[in-house]
């Protein structure tokens, strides 16, 4: 059984997080258009055959600095999306359970 405390719980992580399961989406989104665009400065930088602009501009430091801020974004992302679903995950048990109880299916 959950108690009903864990489900008071559960909606007021689900209302304290909304803006910040937000901010970690865009921070993701600007994170991604950052490495992306920091890629393309690079290669159209260097000089030599398309393949060896990319290589260059895949090992330089600046992409690898902007790549490590995307996958942290993604991280912190998830980990938020992650807990929100479980919590509503918890409210929804909770609802079936007591839907259930009050029709007498369970006892």
């Amino acid at each position: 059984m959950i108690p009903y405390e864990r489900v008071e719980q559960a909606l007021q992580y689900l209302a304290e997080t909304d803006v910040r399961e937000a901010e970690y989406k865009a921070e993701v989104e600007s994170a991604k258009r950052a490495m992306d665009e920091t890629f393309k400065t690079i290669a159209a930088a260097s000089e030599g055959t398309v393949l060896q602009k990319e290589a260059k501009a895949g090992n330089s430091e600046q992409y690898r600095a902007a790549k490590v801020r995307y996958i942290e974004s993604i991280g912190n992302h998830g980990a938020v999306k992650n807990e929100r679903h479980r919590n509503e995950l918890i409210i929804d048990v909770w609802r079936s359970i007591n839907s259930a109880r009050n029709k007498g299916q369970i006892i």
